[in-house]
């Protein structure tokens, strides 16, 4: 059901469905199986962010149908963070530091970010 209203409120990027989601406190395992259930849709790109303190998880997934890959749009949200990660082509993980006000605008610049990698 979460997936679904995530996939509601998904905005249109290119020819994919970008669904972006950003929690306090949530578990790890959380949110992967979240970006499952969102790469098992049609077309879709998850971004989904999680923060406890000032640690911050990222997981990025793509479905089949998407030539950009996970691994390339995450090290490039967390690049400018100094943070790190890795993955492959259709799920990817990774994390860093990142303060309250960061974290409330990591995820602002994803659709530009996700045309400049297409």
């Amino acid at each position: 059901k979460e997936v679904e209203g995530m996939l509601q409120a998904s905005i249109q990027v290119a020819e994919y469905r970008l669904v972006r989601g950003l929690y306090q406190d949530r578990p790890v395992a959380d949110l992967q199986a979240l970006a499952k259930a969102c790469r098992e849709q049609e077309a879709v790109i998850a971004v989904l962010a999680a923060r406890s303190d000032e640690k911050l998880t990222l997981i990025v997934s793509c479905s089949d149908e998407v030539s950009v890959p996970a691994v390339e749009l995450l090290k490039n949200i967390l690049e400018p963070l100094g943070g790190r990660g890795g993955g492959g082509p259709q799920m990817a993980q990774g994390g860093g530091k990142i303060s309250a006000e960061g974290f409330e605008h990591l995820l602002d610049q994803v659709g530009d970010t996700i045309a400049a990698l297409k």
